[in-house]
């Protein structure tokens, strides 16, 4: 094919067909679409347009292959674990509730046991001092006074 017969049109369904790269062109055409792209300032734009579309096909082709081997390897991870039957029924723990709940119970009772000690300690502690602030003002008037 000559320059001539190479057409706007013509250049634009290789760019539709084949790309942006013009390895990728059919072998006959590519030099004069190479020539055509050198002469018309439109196909500089329909070249960057191609080139666009030709990077955003090439990620989508990467993620679809990301894709499919994300896939292929779950599956192959589900066989290679497949015990070949349905899963087992699961069995109520009724026992287990209960002692959760004995366990709360008592911790509960401990804490309010505890609470009721030391505030009984805090008393006899309480009548202690009491009693010893007595025997110091008894002392200190029989100081005073002897």
């Amino acid at each position: 094919m000559r320059n001539e017969v190479m057409t706007a049109r013509r250049f634009r369904d290789i760019l539709d067909a084949y790309g942006a790269d013009p390895a990728r062109w059919p072998d006959g055409e590519r030099e004069d679409a190479r020539a055509f792209a050198a002469s018309n300032p439109e196909a500089a734009e329909w070249l960057a347009e191609a080139r666009a579309l030709d990077d955003m096909l090439r990620v989508v082709d990467e993620i679809a292959v990301t894709e499919r081997l994300h896939f292929q390897t779950v599956a192959k991870m589900i066989a290679a674990n497949d015990v070949g039957g349905p899963m087992p029924a699961v069995k109520p723990r009724r026992l287990a509730v209960f002692w959760a709940g004995a366990g709360v119970a008592a911790c509960l009772a401990g804490a309010v046991l505890g609470m009721n000690l030391s505030l009984d300690s805090l008393d006899d502690l309480r009548a202690e001092s009491v009693l010893e602030q007595a025997q110091m003002i008894e002392m200190a008037e029989d100081l005073g006074n002897g």
